[in-house]
């Protein structure tokens, strides 16, 4: 019986441990390889795709850049960037941002980590969070 309690709390520990650990994989946490403009992000993109997908792919970047759109899918918030005539940046923002988004507006300038995975005709970005936000400039 004493058996049986014993690994029932050493199985309760192992579990304790296993969801903490989960939480220090977040994006907030982890410093980002690059620092960028969604203009320099999109202008290496356009230049060589697939350098800059090997150089960017996978990676977390923190890009800053003026809102071009926000959008909602289930209280998942997706914020597209200007960068050039014909591209952009796309982020796919952690739900847990969606308080955050609420008091954002077209042509605000803010700060986005998150991680790159890939380029279509934008950027994609993914599990991205604001770092910080400016008012638009008239």
């Amino acid at each position: 019986m004493k058996f049986k309690i014993f690994i029932s709390i050493v199985i309760g520990i192992i579990i304790i441990f296993m969801l903490i650990s989960l939480n220090f994989n977040k994006v907030e946490i982890i410093k980002p390889q690059f620092y960028l403009t969604t203009t320099e992000l999109v202008d290496y993109f356009n230049l060589d795709e697939d350098l800059a997908d090997k150089k960017f792919a996978n990676k977390l970047i923190q890009i800053e850049g003026t809102i071009k759109n926000i959008t909602y899918n289930n209280k998942k918030p997706t914020i597209t960037f200007n960068a050039t005539d014909d591209s952009g940046v796309i982020c796919s923002l952690n739900s847990t941002e969606f308080n955050h988004t609420t008091k954002l507006q077209k042509n605000d300038k803010i700060t986005i980590q998150g991680k790159c995975t890939g380029f279509l005709l934008d950027v994609i970005m993914a599990d991205c969070i604001i770092i910080k936000k400016r008012k638009h400039e008239n």
